[in-house]
């Protein structure tokens, strides 16, 4: 199988939107094919990514490994998506990086409680979001997904192909014949994940 991406990284960096987007367009009303192998990254990227595969509108994924979180949202773009029966899939709710190391008073814990607060509902409000996006995939509701969603377990290809995430188990695998400049590096550093 000759691959045209593969996206075997995080997504954000080296994957960022724009990378991806710049290998896409080198197949501009042609089908695309990628393979993906992914633990995830940022959501603001896949979401991008997700949007460009749908409109370039001839995007297969092909998932393998063991491909989770902003990985797996890119792959809703696709008009097809086939996994191998070895891989694994997890979709979870989102998250993001809590740091603090401090002394507090009462008033610094009261803002920092507040600041909480506001990360917590812009996650449900993500989380709002992913459910929509797979519900789309799948045609189930997103209050169904975000059963699945919160178990944050993960799922087979066969678990995959009942749920509606795919549309195809592949039974072998291949070593990737990559198209492309996908092997660069990109220079820029993105740190927005969720």
């Amino acid at each position: 199988m000759k691959y045209n991406i593969e996206i075997d990284s995080t997504i954000g960096w080296p994957y960022s939107s724009r990378y991806v987007k710049s290998l896409l367009s080198q197949f501009r009303d042609k089908p695309c094919t990628v393979r993906v192998n992914s633990l995830g990254g940022s959501v603001p990227d896949a979401l991008d990514i997700r949007q460009q595969f749908i409109d370039h509108g001839d995007v297969t994924v092909y998932i393998f490994g063991m491909t989770a979180s902003a990985a797996t949202v890119i792959a809703m773009g696709a008009k097809k998506v086939c996994m191998s029966r070895q891989a694994l899939m997890l979709i979870h709710p989102s998250s993001t990086f809590v740091f603090e190391w401090a002394q507090m008073n009462k008033e610094d814990i009261a803002r920092y409680i507040e600041d909480l607060q506001r990360d917590k509902d812009t996650l449900e409000k993500v989380d709002d979001v992913l459910c929509d996006l797979y519900a789309k995939r799948t045609g189930k509701s997103a209050s169904d997904i975000a059963v699945v969603l919160n178990e944050e377990k993960w799922l087979t290809a066969e678990q995959c192909l009942q749920l509606g995430l795919i549309d195809e188990i592949i039974e072998e695998g291949s070593a990737p014949a990559v198209n492309g400049k996908v092997r660069n590096f990109i220079h820029e550093y993105r740190p927005e994940y969720l």
